[in-house]
């Protein structure tokens, strides 16, 4: 299944670029999401990061691999990949778009493609990682910008 999100914020390019960081990482999750963060690397080829997901029942680890990264003066984007995930997800696949509108305005796109370990549970997961990724609408002005 595919979600798209696009949040448009008040800031150049070249700051959402130098504010998408460990700290704007941990600012997107949100406050219902039971996480910790036991590795990150950053945004190039080869970054790792490495979760905890901690639910009532169990935790589960979570493993992503950065496996693009593009740049040019009007677009930043990167690709993160499940490696390892929580035993309801069988992949996971995250485009990230910074693209630039114009000098005082910045585009944020947030592309996930997802699969459930069933097919049929992929409707019931949808509503939760959209949810995680409409969050973001209020997250990204507050970090990007400084």
């Amino acid at each position: 299944m595919k979600i798209t999100v696009g949040t448009t914020i008040e800031s150049s390019i070249e700051k959402v670029k130098q504010n998408f960081n460990k700290e704007l990482f941990l600012a997107l999750t949100p406050p219902w999401i039971k996480m910790e963060l036991l590795r990150y690397d950053g945004n190039q080829v080869g970054d790792e990061i490495h979760l905890e997901l901690q639910f009532p029942f169990k935790k589960f680890s979570w493993v992503s691999l950065i496996v693009d990264y593009q740049e040019n003066p009007l677009e930043i984007s990167f690709i993160d990949v499940g490696k390892v995930l929580p035993p309801f997800l069988k992949s996971w696949h995250h485009l990230h778009i910074i693209r630039r509108l114009n000098e005082k305005q910045t585009l944020l796109i947030d592309d996930v493609t997802f699969e459930a370990i069933r097919p049929e549970l992929n409707p019931l997961l949808w509503p939760g990682i959209y949810t995680m990724l409409a969050y973001r609408k209020l997250i990204y002005p507050k970090y990007c910008i400084k």
